[in-house]
C-alpha cells in the first residue's frame, strides 16, 4: 500500500511541476515581447533581492553573532542618575 501511495505523489508532483513550467514558460515568452516589462519585472525583483539581503547581513551582523569583545560575559553598563529629573543620563563612550 505504502509503494502506490508513493508513486501516487510522485506523479501529482510532476503534474503539477509540469503546470508550474508550462506557467513559467509562458511568462517568460510573455515578458520577452515587450522589453519594457521585462526589465521592468527584472529590476524590481533585484531590488526585492537585494534588499531583503541586506536586511539579512544586518540582523546577522547586529543579532546573531557574538559581541567582538574578549570576555564578554564581564562587560558592564555604568550610568548616572540625574537626582532632579529622576531620568538616567546615559553617557556612551566607546574605548
Amino acid at each position: 500500500m505504502t509503494a502506490v501511495r508513493v508513486g501516487y505523489s510522485r506523479k501529482v508532483i510532476a503534474r503539477s511541476l509540469d503546470g508550474t513550467t508550462s506557467f513559467l514558460i509562458a511568462g517568460v515568452r510573455q515578458l520577452s515581447r515587450n522589453q519594457r516589462d521585462f526589465f521592468c519585472v527584472a529590476g524590481i525583483l533585484a531590488l526585492g533581492i537585494g534588499i531583503s539581503l541586506a536586511m539579512l547581513s544586518l540582523v546577522d551582523a547586529v543579532l546573531l553573532r557574538p559581541l567582538p569583545f574578549p570576555n564578554q560575559e564581564a562587560i558592564q553598563v555604568v550610568w548616572k542618575m540625574d537626582p532632579l529629573a529622576g531620568a538616567h543620563v546615559e553617557d556612551l563612550a566607546y574605548p
